[in-house]
């Protein structure tokens, strides 16, 4: 998967797995920024209650303001 395009965004390296999904060092072909992306499990791209939590973590760590967490600057589905 490295280097696969997804969305607007170029994976780069595999960072780390966890029930929430795997987290990707990944560019932002839009921004040029390297980030960190959460990718979703594709066993639950379907299930409606897994991704409320998963939408829930992600408003958690927007509000996050302490080095070394960035901010979170999206979260989108692909379609």
């Amino acid at each position: 998967m490295d280097g696969t395009p997804c969305g607007r965004h170029r994976l780069v390296e595999l960072l780390g797995r966890g029930g929430m999904g795997g987290v990707w060092r990944a560019c932002d072909t839009a921004t040029d920024r390297i980030v960190a992306l959460k990718l979703l499990p594709a066993n639950f791209v379907d299930d409606q209650v897994f991704q409320e939590r998963f939408r829930r973590e992600a408003h958690a760590a927007a509000g996050l303001d302490e080095p070394p967490a960035n901010a979170l600057t999206s979260a989108f589905t692909l379609p």
